[in-house]
């Protein structure tokens, strides 16, 4: 059977055809790492190398991507740990496994999960309902009570667990929610409230402090604080604004029938909702029929005000985009003025990166710098995604002429715009390129 007959596994339910294209730039000085691929046949899984030449055949009925060198699959009933041989070095004997981070990995037995090493030994006792990947030297665990914590490669506790959840640790912060003690009694009121904790489990913002408090953004926690009681007349409960890395209130802006604070802080500044004014209903509710978006800075001061920007997007880059009643969209700085006169009928990802974003003018899709100037002129019809990163363009084509039937199909081409290959994918992995490779659909 020819190598195109070979199905690729991803995403672990979308079955797709590996298309090579060798793009994949490696250092001299660095050991090349073998990379294998996921495929499947006749129900069976096995591997293929990055020229398409099956390594490990088709035998297993399960099996997982590599990681770290081994991965996890199984003949039979049992799971166990196969190399890029496709021999077992980690016998079958788990009725789970999964794949391998920082030189450990999960797998359960009897219903109950624990950590082993590479040589398939369980290195530490385990009494939590549900562990979760190692990453950066620590795990999350959960135990029968459903309280989070995290613990160190040795299975000590780093982060005590006593948490109803744990949030994700951005810059060595975590917003955490549990129960609030009752100072006086020294024990849990079956209140809960939500603080910030360091990567050691030290409180940074304790509970109590703010009625509520979103993931870190930018440098800055959104919050909310307590006011008692409900403001019948204005119709809020709580004040909305920011404090820092640290905790320290930033500021506090009452919401109101022409505020709405609506967003996370980027480059100094969040998106707020505004109204021109409003109509009451007959029913007695509020309700807006002219609304539109400005920004906010960290004093807490309306610092772009134009009723004409119907919609704004979060500023990346000191550059933000702005659409209109009429939707178009502008580039804007941090002052809120125009960085050119050039309009665009689309934008993808709304936002730059690497100081360039792939916009529509007029019919067509280029490429623009912060400046607002084309870098690559318009000449896609469709843009599905862009990767800056590796400089990628996944277009799409019209068909010639109104009689032809039109299926979406992509190609690829380089932020020169030169196609390196034509529109005939069906479909593809929107992650981009991996190891050198793209897994995509053609011809079904």
């Amino acid at each position: 059977m020819s190598q195109n007959n070979y199905k690729f596994i991803l995403n672990n339910y979308s079955l797709y055809v590996l298309i090579i294209l060798g793009f994949a730039a490696c250092s001299p000085s660095v050991k090349k790492e073998v990379h294998l691929f996921r495929i499947l046949e006749n129900d069976k899984y096995g591997f293929i190398d990055v020229k398409g030449r099956v390594v490990i055949p088709p035998k297993f009925l399960s099996a997982d991507n590599f990681s770290e060198g081994l991965a996890n699959a199984r003949v039979t009933g049992t799971y166990g740990y196969i190399d890029t041989t496709g021999a077992f070095v980690i016998p079958p004997q788990f009725d789970y496994a999964t794949p391998f981070s920082e030189g450990l990995a999960i797998v359960y037995k009897e219903g109950l999960p624990f950590f082993i090493d590479k040589k398939g030994q369980q290195v530490f006792a385990n009494p939590y309902k549900e562990l979760e990947p190692f990453k950066n030297g620590r795990a999350k665990v959960q135990t029968a009570t459903k309280k989070f914590g995290f613990i160190n490669t040795k299975g000590q506790l780093i982060i005590d667990t006593v948490y109803a959840n744990i949030g994700p640790f951005t810059e060595g912060r975590a917003v955490v929610e549990g129960e609030i003690k009752d100072i006086v009694n020294k024990k849990n009121n079956g209140k809960y409230g939500t603080g910030v904790i360091d990567s050691l489990g030290k409180y940074i913002i304790p509970y109590g402090k703010y009625k509520s408090i979103a993931d870190l953004e930018g440098g800055f926690f959104r919050i909310e604080t307590v006011t008692e009681p409900w403001d019948t007349i204005e119709g809020y409960s709580s004040l909305p604004g920011f404090c820092d890395y640290n905790g320290k209130l930033i500021f506090t802006k009452k919401y109101n029938k022409n505020f709405w604070l609506d967003g996370d802080m980027h480059d100094g500044l969040a998106i707020i909702q505004l109204y021109k004014y409003w109509n009451y209903e007959p029913e007695g509710t509020m309700s807006s029929m002219n609304s539109y978006e400005g920004y906010v800075n960290l004093k807490g001061e309306i610092v772009i005000n134009n009723t004409d920007y119907e919609t704004v997007y979060n500023f990346y880059e000191d550059r933000a985009f702005v659409e209109n009643s009429e939707n178009y969209f502008f580039v804007i700085d941090t002052k809120g003025q125009k960085v050119t006169r050039d309009s665009f009928t689309s934008v993808i990802n709304e936002g730059f990166e690497n100081g360039r974003a792939a916009v529509k003018k007029g019919d067509k899709y280029g490429i623009i710098n912060t400046d607002g100037k084309f870098i690559l002129a318009p000449q896609f019809n469709e843009v599905e995604a862009v990767d800056f990163l590796n400089g990628f363009i996944f277009f799409t084509t019209h068909p010639a002429n109104d009689n032809e039937e039109y299926f979406t199909h992509f190609g690829i081409a380089n932020l020169k715009g030169d196609t390196i290959f034509k529109s005939v994918l069906e479909n593809f992995d929107r992650r981009g390129f991996m190891n050198g490779l793209l897994s995509c659909v053609i011809e079904g």
